[in-house]
C-alpha cells in the first residue's frame, strides 16, 4: 500500500515523543505511522562535497571577500570619526555611537545565525547577511545625523555577523578535514589585514588626503565589492541546501523517523528552540559591551559602568549553567562546557583578540599622539604589526597540514604555545617605545608582537571544530565567533579606560589637552607644543600611558599560555 501523505492539521507535538519518554515508545497517529521514512544520508555526517581545485579557489575568493568587508567595517569608522562628528554637527558625547553600534549587534546576534542556518541553509543565511550588510552601508553612506547613523551601522552589523558565522562555516564545509589547515590560510590572512585596511580605508576616505573623496564612500564601496562577492559564490559554491528535516528536529524524530510537512517541521523547531538561552545570551552581551564603552568614557567606577557589567556578568554565567543543563535544542552545544580543551580555547581565542585589538589602538594612538602622524600614516607604520600578523598565520597552517590529521590537535597546540611566547616578547618589547625611540626600533618590536597573534588566528578554531562533532559544527562556530567578538570590543574599551585614567595622572600639573590645541579625540597637536620642555614631559606622559597598556598585554598573554599548556 502505498505510503499517505502525512496531515497538515496534526498537532506537532504528536509527531514526537514526549521529552522525557523513551523514544521507542513513542505515541504517533496513525497519518504519522504511514509515512515515508527519510533514505537521504545526513549532509553533515557525510565528507564535504569534493569541488576541483580551481572551483575551491574561486569560491574562496568570494568568501574572503565577503569576510574582509564585514571585519573592515569594525574599525572603518575609527580614523574618520572627526571628520564625521564635524560634517554631521555631532557632539564628542556620540563619538562611539557607530563603532558601539556596529559591534554590538555583529556580537549579540552571533547564537542567532546558526540555528538560522541549520533550518533554512547556510548560503541563504549568507546571502540575506550580505543583503543587510549592503543596506545598512547603503543608509551609512546617506545618513544625515549620528542617529542615523548609529541604526544604519547596527543593521550592517547585524548583516556583518550572519556573514562572518556563515563563511566560516560553509568554508569548513567544503573542504575535506585534511585539507582544512592549508585553505584556512586564506581566512586567517583576510581576517588580520582587515583590522589595518579599517582605519587605512577610513583615513584615505577622511578627506583629508584626497579631497574628492568623502567619508561617505567609505560605507559606498562596500556595494560594488559585496555584489560582486556574492556573485562570485553564487557560481561556485556548492548548492548546501537545507535539510528537508533539520538536525534539530531530526535527533529528537523516533525512529523510523516519519515525513513531516514544512507547518510541522516549524512548529518543532518553536517547540524547541532554545528562546531563553537566547534572551540571556543577547542580554548578557549587550550589558557587557555597553558597560565597557561606558567604562573607557565615565570611569570603572560609575554606577552605570557598574551595575551594567555586573548585570552583564550575571547574565552570562546564568546562560552558561542553563545551556549547559537544558533540554531544549541549546544554542551553544553543552559539550563546549564539559571538556579542558574547548575551555582553553575559548579562553585563548578570547585572549588572542582582546590583545591584537588592543595592540592595535595602542600602536595607533602612540604614532599619532607621540610623533604625530596622521591617521593615514598611523596605518601605514602598523603594517608591520597587522601584515606581520597575517603573514606569520602562513608557516603554522602549513606546518599543522605536514603533520597529518594524527597529530594535527598536538600540533595545533604547539603552535599555540609558541605564538602565545612570542606574542609576550613582543608586547614585553613594546615598553620599549618612547617619544625618543628610533625607527628602527618603533617597526621592528611590533613586529616580534605580531608575529607572535599572527599565529593563534585559525589556531583555536581548528582546535575546536576537530573536538566537536560535525552536526554541532555551526552552533559551535557561532559560539566561537561571539567569544571572539566580545574580546574585541573589551580589548578596545579597556585600552581606551587604562590610556585615558594613566594620562590623566602623568600629565604636567596644570596642564590641560585643551591648551594644547588638541582634544580627547585628536592628540596629534601635541607634538606642536611650543615649550620643548614641556613638550618633552607631555609626550613623555602619553607614552607612560600607552607603555601601561603594552605591559597588562604581556602579562595576560603570560596567563594564558600557562593556562592552554595544560588543556586535553
Amino acid at each position: 500500500m502505498a505510503p499517505s501523505s502525512p496531515d497538515p492539521d496534526v498537532d506537532a507535538a504528536t509527531l514526537v515523543p514526549d521529552l522525557c519518554s523513551p523514544p521507542s515508545t513513542p505515541d504517533l497517529s496513525d497519518t504519522a505511522s504511514e509515512t515515508t521514512l527519510h533514505g537521504d544520508p545526513d549532509p553533515l555526517l557525510c565528507p564535504p562535497q569534493k569541488l576541483s581545485f580551481l572551483r575551491l579557489t574561486i569560491a574562496h575568493i568570494g568568501l574572503g571577500l565577503s569576510l574582509f568587508l564585514a571585519t573592515t567595517d569594525q574599525t572603518i569608522v575609527s580614523t574618520s570619526m572627526p571628520t564625521i562628528i564635524a560634517s554631521l554637527h555631532a557632539s564628542e558625547a556620540q563619538y562611539s555611537w557607530p563603532g558601539i553600534a556596529y559591534l554590538l549587534s555583529q556580537t549579540a546576534l552571533q547564537p542567532l545565525y546558526p540555528r538560522l542556518s541549520d533550518i533554512a541553509g547556510r548560503k541563504t543565511v549568507l546571502f540575506w547577511s550580505i543583503t543587510f550588510f549592503l543596506l545598512g552601508s547603503l543608509l551609512c553612506g546617506a545618513a544625515q545625523s549620528m542617529v542615523w547613523l548609529a541604526l544604519a551601522r547596527a543593521l550592517a552589523g547585524a548583516g556583518g555577523g550572519g556573514i562572518v558565522n556563515s563563511v566560516w562555516v560553509i568554508a569548513t564545509e567544503i573542504v575535506p578535514i585534511q585539507d582544512r589547515p592549508k585553505w584556512s590560510i586564506a581566512l586567517s590572512v583576510t581576517w588580520s589585514a582587515s583590522a589595518v585596511a579599517g582605519p587605512l580605508i577610513g583615513g584615505l576616505f577622511s578627506g583629508e588626503h584626497v579631497r574628492l573623496l568623502s567619508w561617505r564612500w567609505a560605507f559606498y564601496i562596500n556595494i560594488p565589492i559585496g555584489v560582486l562577492a556574492s556573485l562570485i559564490m553564487a557560481f561556485s559554491l556548492p548548492s548546501l541546501a537545507a535539510k528537508d528535516c533539520p538536525d534539530c528536529v531530526a535527533k529528537r524524530l523516533p525512529s523510523p523517523k516519519p515525513v513531516l510537512t514544512p507547518r510541522q517541521i516549524w512548529l518543532l523547531v518553536l517547540r524547541w528552540f532554545d528562546f531563553i538561552g537566547l534572551a540571556l545570551i543577547m542580554g548578557g552581551t549587550v550589558c557587557v559591551i555597553i558597560g565597557f564603552s561606558f567604562a573607557a568614557s565615565v570611569g570603572w567606577s560609575a554606577p552605570t559602568t557598574c551595575s551594567l557589567l555586573s548585570v552583564g556578568g550575571a547574565l552570562l554565567i546564568a546562560a552558561g549553567f542553563y545551556e549547559a543543563y537544558t533540554t531544549r535544542d541549546a544554542l551553544i552545544p553543552p559539550m563546549l562546557f564539559k571538556q579542558r580543551t574547548t575551555l582553553a580555547v575559548f579562553v585563548a581565542s578570547y585572549m588572542h583578540n582582546f590583545a591584537f585589538t588592543s595592540g592595535t589602538y595602542f600602536l595607533a594612538l602612540y604614532y599619532q599622539a607621540v610623533h604625530g602622524s596622521t591617521p593615514l600614516m598611523a596605518g601605514i607604520l602598523i603594517l608591520p604589526y597587522s601584515l606581520g600578523s597575517s603573514l606569520a598565520s602562513l608557516p603554522p597552517a602549513c606546518y599543522i597540514s605536514a603533520r597529518g590529521p594524527a597529530r594535527a590537535c598536538r600540533s595545533r597546540k604547539e603552535v599555540m604555545i609558541c605564538g602565545m611566547g612570542i606574542s609576550c616578547l613582543g608586547f614585553g618589547l613594546m615598553i620599549l617605545l618612547d617619544q625618543n625611540s628610533s625607527s628602527a626600533l618603533q617597526e621592528l618590536v611590533p613586529l616580534v608582537a605580531g608575529i607572535g597573534i599572527g599565529m593563534l588566528f585559525h589556531t583555536p578554531f581548528g582546535i575546536l571544530t576537530s573536538s566537536m562533532p560535525e552536526e554541532e559544527l555551526a552552533s559551535t562556530t557561532g559560539a566561537f565567533f561571539l567569544v571572539r567578538f566580545i574580546g574585541t570590543t573589551t580589548g578596545l574599551s579597556v585600552a581606551q579606560a587604562i590610556f585615558t585614567s594613566r594620562l590623566v595622572r602623568a600629565l604636567p600639573a596644570g596642564f590641560t589637552l585643551q591648551s594644547s590645541g588638541s582634544s580627547s579625540l585628536d592628540l596629534r597637536g601635541l607634538v606642536g607644543i611650543s615649550d620643548e620642555k614641556l613638550r618633552n614631559e607631555v609626550l613623555g606622559a602619553v607614552s607612560s600611558a600607552i607603555q601601561v597598556g603594552f605591559r597588562l598585554l604581556g602579562q595576560s598573554n603570560v596567563f594564558t599560555k600557562g593556562g592552554i599548556s595544560g588543556y586535553g
